[in-house]
């Protein structure tokens, strides 16, 4: 790659087009493999809703953060679905503007010097481009929405935890305490099934992030007056730091059940209460979270040094150059 000419773009692009492929069919093939885990995902999260309409006490609370979960999963998915569109169309509007011929594609039996090679081309690679955008963005919802459910059910228990020290309510429903382990024991169960999904498919995304980042800072270095990488980035970036955030506070809320369990009035409790909050406290004391491939916590300190290693590489790779 000659640095001192118009090339280094289009070898940016090729190197992101690779990058992006590679990681779409990777995760759909893994996500192939976990077509029950999904089933089970969709049929918790119904099951959400369905719930509201025989609970009794705790109805409240339940609709309140069923339909704050429904609200935030319609918003966040949007708002990602519109900036993996957004890069496609950056991308062809870069192109179409920029000078001469750009594909990153080949198509056979049609050369780069056919006389209609830029509109045959382009016809057939803008369309592409923007449908890989909206799937990747749409394949990633199920872990979006899975994820705000996860975190409001947290919510759920926690204030239902909250209720317990308030005795007229309590006194409302006797078993209040056994409905509070059983969504607990419930959502233990839900987190471990999405780990099982975001065992394999968390760690590419890891290791294809951090390419990525590696290629967009570059891009940002050496070609800082083209649009279409901040859009990438953007992309990269949201991608990244949802799966990260989700992760981080899942972790928190799931720590803080076990200080909630232990602020409550536990010692004006009957023996077999204790018991419960007992075994509830023993299960909260592990906070569950994310892991990609068993081994890396996915939060907030994993997105940072990504992030870092990225900067790192990038600042050798044009020292080098």
């Amino acid at each position: 790659m000659d640095w001192t000419k118009g090339e280094v773009f289009l070898t940016l692009l090729y190197f992101m087009t690779a990058v992006g492929i590679i990681q779409m069919l990777i995760k759909s093939y893994i996500s192939t493999y976990c077509y029950t885990q999904y089933t089970e995902l969709v049929n918790w999260i119904r099951s959400q809703y369905m719930e509201i309409s025989v609970q009794g006490l705790m109805r409240e609370i339940v609709e309140k953060n069923v339909h704050s979960a429904l609200k935030q999963s319609k918003l966040i998915v949007m708002m990602y679905i519109m900036v993996f569109a957004m890069a496609p169309l950056g991308y062809m509007l870069t192109v179409i503007i920029r000078e001469g011929f750009h594909a990153v594609i080949i198509i056979p039996f049609i050369p780069y010097d056919h006389p209609n090679a830029r509109a045959i081309y382009y016809s057939v690679e803008f369309p592409y481009t923007l449908m890989a955008g909206l799937l990747s963005g749409i394949g990633d919802s199920t872990i979006i929405i899975s994820g705000i459910h996860a975190m409001k059910a947290i919510d759920t228990i926690n204030e239902l935890i909250a209720l317990m020290d308030n005795k007229e309510m309590a006194n409302q429903c006797s078993n209040l305490l056994i409905v509070i382990h059983k969504k607990h024991a419930e959502i233990i169960k839900i987190l471990s099934t999405l780990n099982e999904i975001m065992y394999s498919v968390s760690l590419i995304q890891l290791f294809t992030s951090t390419f990525m980042f590696l290629v967009l800072f570059t891009s940002a270095r050496t070609q800082p007056m083209e649009i279409v990488f901040y859009l990438f980035m953007l992309c990269v970036v949201s991608q990244l730091f949802l799966l990260c955030a989700f992760g981080e506070v899942i972790f928190s809320k799931t720590e803080a059940i076990f200080t909630q369990l232990y602020l409550t009035k536990w010692y004006d409790m009957g023996l077999s209460n204790q018991r419960i909050i007992l075994m509830m406290m023993r299960m909260a004391e592990q906070p569950y979270g994310l892991k990609a491939g068993g081994m890396y916590d996915i939060n907030m300190y994993t997105f940072i040094q990504i992030v870092k290693m990225a900067i790192s590489y990038c600042a050798i790779i044009i020292t080098l150059a």
